[in-house]
C-alpha cells in the first residue's frame, strides 16, 4: 500500500479483477478527487463506488485495464516502476506480463517502453 500524509492507496488482485482501496484524510475528500475517483469507476471499473465502515473508498476495475494503469503512471505521473500487491496464486499471472518478484510485491520497469 503506498502512504502519503493525506491518503493510502492499495492494488488488490481478485479473481474477477482489481480491488483498489483508498484510506482518505479521515472526513474530508476534495472535489477534484471525486472526479478522478468517479473518473475511474466509470472508465475502469462497474461504474460503483464502496464507501467501507471506516471511511474508506473501494473501487473494483477489470484485469484488461493493467495497460492503462501503466501508461497513466507513466504519462501522466511521470513514474518509472510499477508495484502489484500480489499473493501466490496470481504471481504467474503477473510474470506473464512482463513483472518480477519484488519483494512482497510483483514489480515492471515502465520507462524504457
Amino acid at each position: 500500500m503506498f502512504c502519503n500524509q493525506n491518503y493510502k492507496f492499495g492494488v488488490i488482485p481478485k479473481k474477477d479483477g482489481y480491488l483498489i482501496r483508498l484510506s482518505l484524510k479521515p472526513g474530508y475528500i476534495t472535489s477534484e478527487q471525486l472526479e478522478a475517483i468517479s473518473y475511474v469507476a466509470k472508465n475502469f471499473g462497474d461504474g460503483k463506488v464502496h464507501i467501507t465502515r471506516r471511511q474508506g473508498i473501494e473501487l473494483k476495475i477489470r484485469f484488461e485495464h493493467l495497460e492503462e494503469a501503466e501508461r497513466i503512471a507513466k504519462e501522466e505521473f511521470g513514474k518509472k516502476k510499477i508495484l502489484v500487491t500480489s499473493g501466490i496464486g496470481v504471481r504467474e499471472y503477473y510474470r506473464k506480463l512482463g513483472y518480477e518478484r519484488v519483494g512482497a510485491y510483483m514489480g515492471k520497469v515502465i520507462e524504457g517502453e
